[in-house]
């Protein structure tokens, strides 16, 4: 928004003050009053929901930390389960005879011996 530089102010004469001069400044003071409060009633706003947004950042960040060490605390539990499985595959493939292809086919086959 741009603004247009002011006029430079001229005192109106003592002379030339009537009463529609003094409505006038009334009028403007009173719309200077509201347009002031409403501006400072919008900052407060504004100053009040930035409070209750860092409140809410930091419970979020909060969160994300538990939720974190708790995916880390389940992957290492799942990885101790799965431990002894990958333990009896490891050695029921170790036990295996070597894979020989046949050519009795045109497509290849796999004769696995367990």
């Amino acid at each position: 928004m741009h603004r247009r530089p002011r006029s430079e102010k001229k005192p109106i004469p003592d002379d030339q003050k009537d009463e529609k001069y003094y409505e006038r400044r009334k009028r403007n003071n009173q719309a200077a009053k509201k347009s002031r409060d409403a501006r400072k009633i919008r900052e407060d706003n504004i100053a009040l929901r930035a409070t209750m947004l860092e409140h809410e950042n930091a419970i979020l960040r909060a969160q994300v930390i538990t939720l974190r060490e708790e995916a880390q605390c389940l992957r290492h539990m799942l990885i101790k389960q799965q431990a002894p499985s990958l333990h009896s595959i490891d050695r029921s493939i170790s036990s295996m005879t070597p894979v020989t292809l046949s050519s009795s086919h045109t497509t290849a086959t796999l004769d696995c011996q367990i």
